[in-house]
């Protein structure tokens, strides 16, 4: 449908796009029953279905807006009232149910989109009624040379809105960390699993040394450690078969109750004579490793030897702290999006599980995620007197994207180079660089740490490519061998 610069445009009974000004082309798309097309590109439709939500329908924009002088800037307030230049999606969900938006810009960016609050806030649709979704009106693209600027229209590109739509009013009513538990003992129950994974529980270890894997946020033992499947022949031999995953949830739960629950597993399945234990972590995971050993410190028959803590966030990161959750699910759905299956070791039903509990508003209550706050209480209690800093070892990234790489979208072009706008420091994406080494009693020994890239391997590294390294996969040998 061809936009003419009316203040608004009726694409079908339920979506009507107000934007003033902007002209350009707009099609939707409905799915049609039993039929599985554009709409299910990136399995987006079968990822809502099983979150309990559903693909809705697609809008496609191809977009030229007014242009707006270097120094106007525009108030919340104009964006919502329709004023010109401003883009606003009214979409009237089912009665009993709500929305949310995500929206795909030229560069592939995506960012998740939730309704503007009416008197009575956010909550779900009543009948005939509806709910405004205020569209970005920037690019990620680099600015464009002052050449290119003159007209009145700035040509946005084209872009891909999705609507996700369902009923969440058990999720209203309930507590946020019960949903959360809920979700999470469906999808994320605890349990040791064998490595390599072939879908059964760890068997008894006979010792006296095992190597355990313990996955960070949302990931499980198989996801997060796919990546080592090509060493699964050198840690079998080097742990004489001794290898298994911790599968643990990691929102309703903080990193030392995991800790304790991977103790108590580990118990059970040790010999008499007692167990020595290594430990591979990625991301939250670090954070349990060390909880495991202070736990182990009592302990009589479990020992901690070395544990590699692989972009731990022992400083924490900003995008747990709940003031920036919204930024988090971005972050995750990006590389969930532009990435192979299964190399962050989540699907994009978990993406829209989180959607789900967004809609409680702030993650702060969960305590998996306020765990990882920078300067928290949590970070602050995990120190233990007489710790043995040198049985860690750390693996981090600095991410810098390559030209026209999947992820290039995620940072923003500025006149000094590629700046990540939201950490303003070195970092892999979710995890700043320099926090990975060190903690509020002490540091992984300098000859002990791994920073990527290097020299010799100057390959895009980023919160989930780790294992998928050839110099990680290196030190591994080196430091456990």
């Amino acid at each position: 449908m061809r936009l003419n610069g009316a203040t608004s445009t009726r694409l079908d009974s339920r979506v009507t796009l107000h934007a003033k000004g902007v002209q350009g082309e707009a099609t939707l798309q409905r799915p049609r029953p039993g039929v599985r097309g554009a709409l299910d590109d990136g399995g987006f439709a079968r990822a809502a279905e099983e979150a309990g939500l559903r693909l809705d329908a697609t809008v496609e924009l191809e977009l030229r807006m007014p242009k707006r002088g270097a120094d106007s800037v525009r108030s919340a307030d104009s964006v919502r009232s329709g004023g010109s230049g401003a883009i606003v999606l009214e979409v009237r969900p089912d009665p009993g149910e709500t929305a949310a938006l995500l929206h795909t810009d030229e560069t592939g960016h995506s960012r998740w989109i939730f309704p503007e609050p009416d008197e009575t806030g956010p909550a779900v649709v009543r009948s005939g009624s509806g709910q405004r979704f205020v569209l970005p009106d920037e690019t990620s693209e680099a600015p464009a040379a002052p050449s290119e600027r003159r007209g009145p229209l700035a040509k946005l590109g084209r872009r891909m809105v999705r609507v996700f739509a369902g009923t969440i009013a058990e999720l209203l009513e309930a507590p946020l960390l019960e949903v959360a538990r809920r979700w999470e003992a469906k999808n994320r129950p605890y349990g040791l699993v064998r490595f390599p994974f072939d879908g059964t529980p760890a068997p008894r270890l006979s010792g006296p040394r095992a190597l355990v894997l313990v996955h960070g946020t949302f990931s499980t033992g198989p996801g997060g450690f796919g990546g080592l499947t090509e060493e699964a022949d050198w840690l079998s031999h080097a742990y004489g078969g001794q290898v298994a995953a911790f599968n643990h949830p990691s929102l309703s739960e903080d990193p030392r109750q995991n800790a304790e629950r991977l103790l108590s597993e580990l118990r059970e399945r040790t010999p008499e004579g007692g167990l020595e234990i290594d430990l591979i972590s990625h991301s939250r995971g670090g954070l349990v490793a060390r909880a495991f050993a202070g736990l182990t410190r009592a302990d009589t028959g479990l020992r901690l030897r070395r544990a590699v803590l692989v972009a731990a966030p022992l400083a924490g990161t900003r995008l747990t702290d709940g003031e920036h959750a919204h930024e988090m699910l971005d972050r995750y759905t990006n590389l969930v999006t532009a990435l192979p299956d299964g190399v962050l070791g989540f699907s994009f039903e978990t993406i829209l599980a989180l959607v789900k509990i967004l809609y409680r508003g702030s993650v702060a209550g969960l305590p998996g995620l306020r765990s990882m706050k920078v300067e928290g209480d949590f970070l602050r209690e995990l120190g233990y007197p007489g710790e043995e800093f040198g049985r860690y070892f750390s693996i981090v990234g600095n991410f810098a994207p390559t030209a026209g790489g999947p992820l290039a979208g995620l940072l923003r072009r500025t006149g000094d180079g590629l700046v990540d706008e939201f950490f303003r420091e070195n970092n892999d994406l979710v995890v700043p660089t320099g926090g990975a080494s060190t903690w509020t009693v002490g540091a992984v020994p300098e000859a002990q740490r791994l920073e990527l890239p290097t020299e010799a391997d100057p390959a895009e590294v980023h919160h989930g490519s780790y294992f998928t390294n050839g110099t990680v996969r290196a030190a591994l040998r080196e430091w456990l061998g």
